[in-house]
């Protein structure tokens, strides 16, 4: 016969451990999709909200890589640079209305909550942002010290 006290005890247990976040979505966010050439090099710019944003930084950070791979085109070694930009949903940005590219990342900087860029094919950097400031680094696991605007 089982001791009666560890039934308790394992239910405790079982009921504290966290349970898996639900996979992250990456909505597309007007204009979605920026083509552009710059001389010889053809570059892509891939615009994604999140709506509601994990009001968590480390389940952020352990959400977003996946999302991203999931979203990232096969070809994107087609293009010379090829980005991702990912912003929280806010009143002001609205998923509804289509903005031009440049006035996008202008005006509603501090929505931005990632960036990752790859060079033909190669990820070569990945941000978390708040209010406009990169944090953290995705690709070295570690927070940035002292926290730099991006521009």
């Amino acid at each position: 016969m089982k001791p009666l006290w560890l039934v308790p005890l394992l239910l405790g247990v079982c009921a504290c451990q966290p349970s898996p976040s639900p996979p992250l979505q990456l909505l597309p966010l007007p204009p979605y999709r920026y083509e552009f050439t710059d001389g010889a090099a053809q570059n892509r710019i891939d615009y994604f909200y999140i709506d509601p944003a994990p009001s968590d930084t480390a389940q952020l950070k352990q959400t977003l890589p996946a999302a991203l791979l999931a979203k990232i085109p096969d070809n994107n070694k087609a293009y010379t640079l090829y980005s991702v930009y990912v912003y929280q949903k806010t009143a002001a940005l609205d998923p509804q209305q289509t903005l031009q590219p440049a006035v996008l990342r202008a005006s509603h900087k501090q929505a931005l909550i990632s960036y990752s860029r790859w060079n033909n094919g190669r990820l070569t950097l990945s941000y978390l942002l708040e209010n406009g400031m990169v944090v953290y680094d995705l690709l070295t696991g570690q927070a940035v010290s002292p926290a730099w605007e991006f521009d």
